[in-house]
């Protein structure tokens, strides 16, 4: 789990910090639908994706906000699911995994995350 800080793009003042789970299976990020409305996005505006889940394909709301990670601030799609359906904050491939270098030492159980594609 990392920190995150998500930004709206037309009205910077408006942000919120999260913990969000680094996903090398999510295709997208993915946040509970709570932490949009604390931001004041108007779900029924936002254009939708077909996500996949276990239980089958969803539509999900998707906003382009700035994402605050580890120093770094950037844009990045994001998608907002009830908390139902999402247990924890994702951090997917698109929009990160190609500005990013990850990976993880098993033997000694680290987790390394560097800004270099």
């Amino acid at each position: 789990m990392v920190a995150v800080r998500l930004i709206r793009i037309d009205e910077p003042e408006k942000s919120i910090r999260a913990l969000a789970l680094v996903d090398s299976g999510a295709d997208h990020c993915l946040f509970q639908r709570e932490l949009g409305e604390q931001l004041g996005l108007e779900f029924d505006d936002l254009p939708l994706v077909t996500g996949r889940t276990a239980a089958g394909p969803i539509q999900i709301p998707v906003c382009r906000l700035k994402l605050e990670l580890l120093g770094q601030v950037f844009e990045c799609a994001v998608g907002f699911v009830d908390e139902a359906k999402l247990e924890k904050n994702l951090l997917g491939r698109e929009g990160i995994f190609d500005q990013i270098q990850l990976g993880f030492r098993e033997s000694r159980l680290e987790f390394y995350f560097r800004w270099e594609p």
